[in-house]
């Protein structure tokens, strides 16, 4: 089973969004997916996270992302003022059952070490989106379980580095994720060294979602990718196209592109160098993010960052099942629930054969292709 993330709920309220990603994720053997962020605990979550239904990819989510003043403009976000106001919304989604919580990067220091302090005494972990307010190894100091992207740019410029990318222009999407610090990172540094050291003894697990990084410092080549497609749904590409990072790049941006992706892959590399977790994660369904290939391409892009094949593929399977808390999928082995898929070829060779799956199981149940009868 290939698991996925994140988002998946988002779009339920638009009903061809919604069966298109279920039938895109189910398409490329995505059986589970991760969601970090949805619109809400009430019955549209209710009835994700029920798994009754056998045709749609298992739901994992963490419900609403709790954020710090002025809040991202995402619905369902809860903004929360204080750090008592932090703990009895964390309190509220445990209540309702969320696996885990989320947080996100308007968040200060005292409310996530609130949320923490209150996931943890009820043995839920916390993954968080920083970068904003807080840095990556501020957060891991509080304890936090899982940071999402590779949001940690900003801490390891040394000061001339930080005022010269400091002073270039805004970008609509940098209060959220700017990778332009990663055209000044020194990975040889002391700096970068220590804070990888940090991490790995932490045991922080990372999700890098090079998937939707690759479509902001690449993001010329991801357009073209997204026109190439034909079988996405209108109303998904305008959305898209309407908040394309691209749309707001000048010629620096876009050269300095190649060197900020070119620096990311070897930092991932270097983190699981360190023996750092590494999950496999997409940020569905972010602009270019495909729901199923966009897997797929997490995937391969993971292999070539030191895991191999088969270590990118137990990123997106067992190592992604440990950080959903499940012990009862991720694997194929006595005691699990038999999710799993088919392909026409080794995979242990060669990734190209993802894109051949003859047939995917979910509990042991046929739900997409076939298998050719023998005698």
């Amino acid at each position: 089973v290939l698991l996925s993330g994140k988002e998946f709920g988002d779009h339920d309220t638009n009903q061809e969004i919604w069966q298109w990603h279920v039938d895109e994720f189910l398409n490329h053997g995505v059986t589970a997916v991760r969601d970090t962020g949805g619109t809400g605990i009430g019955e549209s979550y209710q009835l994700l996270t029920a798994e009754k239904n056998s045709s749609w990819p298992r739901f994992v989510g963490s419900g609403p992302n709790l954020d710090g003043p002025p809040g991202a403009p995402y619905p369902g976000l809860r903004v929360v003022r204080g750090p008592e106001d932090a703990a009895k919304n964390a309190a509220e989604l445990i209540a309702a059952g969320v696996p885990f919580l989320k947080t996100y990067v308007w968040l200060p220091f005292a409310d996530l070490q609130a949320v923490i302090d209150v996931a943890h005494s009820h043995g839920v972990s916390v993954a968080t989106h920083v970068g904003t307010t807080l840095t990556v190894e501020q957060a891991v100091s509080l304890g936090v379980d899982a940071l999402e992207h590779i949001c940690s740019g900003h801490e390891l410029l040394d000061d001339k580095s930080r005022e010269i990318e400091a002073g270039l222009p805004k970008r609509p999407h940098d209060w959220c994720l700017s990778l332009r610090p990663w055209r000044f990172v020194d990975l040889a540094s002391d700096r970068v060294r220590r804070h990888i050291d940090l991490l790995a003894e932490a045991g922080v697990t990372v999700t890098p979602t090079l998937a939707i990084l690759e479509v902001i410092s690449r993001s010329e080549e991801a357009s073209k990718n997204l026109h190439s497609r034909s079988n996405i749904p209108g109303s998904l590409v305008n959305a898209w196209q309407s908040s394309w990072p691209a749309e707001s790049y000048s010629d620096d941006d876009i050269a300095g592109g190649n060197k900020e992706w070119e620096t990311l892959l070897e930092f991932v590399s270097m983190l699981y160098a360190a023996d750092i977790p590494i999950v496999a994660g997409t940020d569905v369904p972010n602009p270019g993010t495909f729901p199923g290939s966009s897997l797929h391409r997490e995937i391969r892009l993971l292999s070539e960052c030191g895991l191999g094949i088969i270590g990118a593929i137990h990123a997106a399977t067992g190592k992604a099942a440990e950080l959903m808390q499940r012990n009862d999928i991720g694997a194929i082995r006595s005691g699990k629930k038999a999710d799993f898929l088919i392909v026409n070829g080794d995979l242990s060779t060669n990734l190209q054969h993802l894109n051949n799956i003859q047939a995917i199981f979910r509990e042991g149940n046929l739900i997409k292709g076939n298998l050719p009868l023998t005698n």
